[in-house]
C-alpha cells in the first residue's frame, strides 16, 4: 500500500494523510476525511462517544481503526457516509440502523 500512496504523491510523513486499516484519509478543514467519500453522499451525523456511535461500532467493527482517528471523521460506506462530530444524534432507531446497514 505505500508504494501505492508514494505514486500517488502522498509521503508517509504527511501530517494531512493517514491511512486506517485499509481506508486513506485527508484531514480537511479539521475532519479526517475518507478518500472515498463523496458530496453527493447521503451523510448520517452521529455524535462521537454517544448511543449511536457505539452502536454502529457493535455493527460494523471494521469502523474501530477509522474512527480511532478522532472525534471529527467522516467515513464512506457504498452509498452512505457515517460522520462523527460534536453535532451528531445521540441514538438512532433500529429502522435507521437497518437502513444504514442495508447502504453500507
Amino acid at each position: 500500500m505505500s508504494a501505492v500512496d508514494e505514486a500517488a504523491g502522498l509521503s508517509k510523513d504527511s501530517k494531512s494523510v493517514r491511512r486506517q486499516g485499509n481506508r486513506l484519509f485527508v484531514l480537511r478543514d479539521s475532519v479526517w476525511t475518507d478518500a472515498g467519500f463523496k458530496d453527493s453522499m447521503k451523510r448520517v451525523k452521529v455524535r462521537a462517544y454517544s448511543a449511536a456511535y457505539f452502536r454502529i461500532l457493535d455493527m460494523l467493527p471494521e469502523l474501530r481503526e477509522p474512527l480511532a482517528l478522532g472525534d471529527r471523521v467522516i467515513v464512506a460506506g457504498r452509498s452512505v457516509a457515517i460522520e462523527i462530530t460534536a453535532t451528531g444524534v445521540d441514538s438512532l432507531t433500529d429502522r435507521e440502523i437497518a437502513d444504514l446497514q442495508s447502504k453500507w
